[in-house]
């Protein structure tokens, strides 16, 4: 304290602040809590449903893989069918099936698109037998959950002869083809899945496809190979050999 009269007493010393209390700066306002916990929420909602529409809901993306080769044979009507071999794999948890599937084949230089239906799967048997009893008749092909399943399709194109020409040349003459596949895995008005392959036809196998049914020297079918498949019956050799 000052010793002078009338001189105004001061506090030289201020009291220090409490230590409990936080800095001002280390407070979160409650509604920043509140926004992080809802964006939480709404992010394991969505992840939730995300495994919901995956495993459960979604159609099976099925993928198709074709064989090689497939086999064919003309008939005198002018009709003319192909055996396909092919593979579904199903990565899915969920079970899904082929319902339908058909053929668009189109020959380089001409401007028609042959559709061949799907008539049946062959059964093992008929690689034996030739027996038209070991070919079932078209049904929905199911593939289960994370599996695989291998079948042959019959695809057949039927011809339309007239009264007064009952025969019509089959149309698998000497050229290049392009061969699609399309398949629905789902009841809709549009295929979903596609498969695009090209093959040749050389004149050797064109005039075997020409033969009489009945003649000594036809044979029941004629193996067409795919482009770019694999060649088998091969010894290749190593560099360096």
């Amino acid at each position: 304290m000052s010793s002078n009269p009338g001189e105004e007493i001061r506090d030289e010393a201020k009291p220090p602040p409490p230590a409990n209390i936080p800095p001002i700066s280390a407070k979160q306002p409650a509604s920043t809590t509140a926004v992080a916990a809802l964006v939480i929420s709404l992010a394991g909602f969505f992840l939730t449903f995300l495994n919901l529409y995956l495993t459960q809901l979604r159609v099976a993306p099925l993928k198709i893989f074709v064989g090689s080769d497939l086999n064919a044979r003309c008939y005198e009507s002018g009709a003319f069918d192909m055996f396909v071999p092919i593979a579904l794999i199903n990565n899915s948890a969920r079970g899904g099936a082929i319902l339908r599937a058909r053929v668009l084949l189109t020959r380089t230089g001409d401007d028609k698109t042959f559709e061949l239906e799907w008539f049946g799967l062959i059964q093992p048997e008929f690689e034996l037998s030739g027996s038209e009893s070991d070919i079932s008749k078209v049904s929905p092909i199911a593939v289960g959950a994370t599996s695989v399943v291998s079948q042959t399709i019959w695809f057949v194109w039927f011809a339309s002869p007239s009264r007064t020409s009952p025969r019509v040349e089959c149309i698998l003459v000497p050229g290049q083809y392009t061969w699609r596949l399309v398949a629905w895995t789902k009841d809709a008005s549009q295929p979903d899945t596609f498969v695009r392959r090209t093959f040749s036809i050389d004149e050797a196998t064109a005039a075997k496809l020409r033969l009489p049914e009945s003649g000594p020297e036809r044979e029941r079918y004629q193996q067409i190979r795919f482009d770019g498949a694999p060649q088998v019956n091969r010894v290749s050799r190593q560099a360096g050999n």
